[in-house]
C-alpha cells in the first residue's frame, strides 16, 4: 500500500477538524453521509403577505403549506424576513397546520417587521420554530387571541374572549348575535367538519383588533363545505344533476349558507348557519366571508358575493368582520 504522502494527511485532518466543529453538539447517525442528510433544513420563504383571499399571496401560501405536508416529519427553515402582513385568514390556516403537523422540526429567521415579529411571537409560531421572542407594544399585537378545541365545551377559555368582545362590542344585543354565531360555526365544525374517522379534529378560534374592526375566524381543516353539499338540495334536483355538477365551490358555499338541511339531513345545521350570518345585521359594514376549498362567499346587510380561486384549500375558514362601537352604530341602536 502506497505511504500517505504529509500534505495530504494534513488535508484528510483538517477536514475532520471541520466536521467535527460542525457536527459537534448534534448526534451522530448511521454513517457521515446519512447524518449530514438528516441535519438539512429545507429552506422555504415565506410570502410578503400570509393571507387565503388575496389573490397575489395565496398561491403562495398554499404552496408553503403543500411543501410542508410532502413530509409532514421533515426539516424545514423558514423565512420570515419579508413578511409584512399578516391577514387573519391565512395566519390561521398556517398556525392550524402547524398544529396538524406536530412532527415537523422548525428553525425560522425574524421578519424586517417588528409589529409582525411580535405578532408571531404572541400567536406561537416563533415558539415552534425557535425564532427568539419580540415583545413590541402595540396595540394590533395586545387585541390578538388564538385558542383551540375538539369539543363545543370551551366555556372556560371562551371566557376571556367574552371580556374582549364586550369591552369592545360595548351592545348586549350585538355580542349576544357574535357569540351565537361562534358558539353555532364551532359545533358544525364539531359535528360535521371532520370524518368519524379522522385522527385530527381540531377546531381554531381566533379574535383580533385592527383597522378599528373587530376580526373573529374559525377555522378547521376537515372536509369542506363544498364536498358536503346539502343532500335535500341534491334530492329536489335529482332530474337535472348536471346542473348541480356545473356548480362552482363558490355557488355550493352559498347554498350550504342559505339551505336548511345538509348532507346530514340534521336540520339544525342549516339553520344554524341562519346565526352565523346574523352577524351582518348588527353594524353597518359588517360582513361575513365563508373559505372552503376553491371558493369564497362574501355576505354583507346589503350584497353578496361569489369568488373562485385555482387553487385548492383544505378545509373551512368562517371570517367575521365587524366594526368597533367607537366607529359605528349598533344597528340595533339605531332601531331601538
Amino acid at each position: 500500500m502506497k505511504k500517505q504522502r504529509k500534505k495530504e494527511y494534513l488535508k484528510i485532518k483538517l477536514f475532520n477538524i471541520r466536521l467535527r466543529k460542525n457536527f459537534k453538539n448534534l448526534k451522530y447517525s448511521r454513517g457521515c453521509a446519512a447524518f449530514i442528510k438528516n441535519n438539512i433544513y429545507t429552506r422555504i420563504a415565506m410570502p410578503k403577505r400570509i393571507t387565503v383571499t388575496d389573490r397575489n399571496f395565496r398561491q403562495d401560501l398554499l404552496n408553503v403549506i403543500n411543501n410542508l405536508n410532502v413530509n409532514p416529519k421533515g426539516r424545514y427553515k423558514l423565512i420570515f424576513t419579508d413578511v409584512e402582513l399578516l391577514v387573519p385568514d391565512g395566519t390561521i390556516h398556517l398556525i392550524h397546520q402547524f398544529d396538524k403537523l406536530k412532527e415537523l422540526q422548525l428553525k425560522g429567521s425574524p421578519s424586517y417587521n417588528e409589529v409582525v415579529n411580535s405578532m408571531l411571537t404572541k400567536l406561537g409560531v416563533y415558539k415552534r420554530a425557535k425564532v427568539r421572542n419580540y415583545n413590541t407594544k402595540h396595540t394590533m399585537v395586545d387585541g390578538w387571541y388564538i385558542f383551540d378545541g375538539k369539543g363545543i365545551n370551551f366555556e372556560e377559555e371562551f371566557a376571556d374572549v367574552q371580556t374582549y368582545l364586550s369591552e369592545n362590542i360595548r351592545n348586549l344585543d350585538d355580542e349576544f348575535i357574535i357569540n351565537t354565531a361562534i358558539s353555532e360555526a364551532v359545533s358544525n365544525v364539531v359535528d360535521h367538519g371532520y370524518d368519524k374517522t379522522d385522527v385530527y379534529r381540531k377546531w381554531l378560534l381566533f379574535t383580533g383588533i385592527f383597522e378599528n374592526k373587530c376580526h373573529i375566524v374559525v377555522s378547521d381543516l376537515g372536509k369542506t363545505i363544498p364536498k358536503t353539499a346539502p343532500r335535500g338540495l341534491r334530492d329536489k334536483l335529482k332530474e337535472t344533476l348536471e346542473f348541480w355538477k356545473t356548480k362552482t365551490d363558490a355557488d355550493r358555499i352559498e347554498v350550504a349558507t342559505t339551505w336548511r338541511k345538509t348532507a346530514t339531513e340534521k336540520s339544525y345545521r342549516g339553520k344554524g348557519f341562519d346565526n352565523i350570518v346574523d352577524v351582518n345585521n348588527i353594524r353597518e359594514g359588517a360582513r361575513i366571508s365563508v373559505i372552503s376549498r376553491k371558493g369564497a362567499w362574501t355576505s354583507t346587510s346589503k350584497k353578496s358575493t361569489k369568488t373562485i380561486f385555482h387553487e385548492p384549500l383544505n378545509g373551512t375558514i368562517v371570517y367575521w368582520v365587524i366594526p368597533l362601537a367607537e366607529n359605528n352604530q349598533s344597528l340595533t341602536e339605531k332601531a331601538a
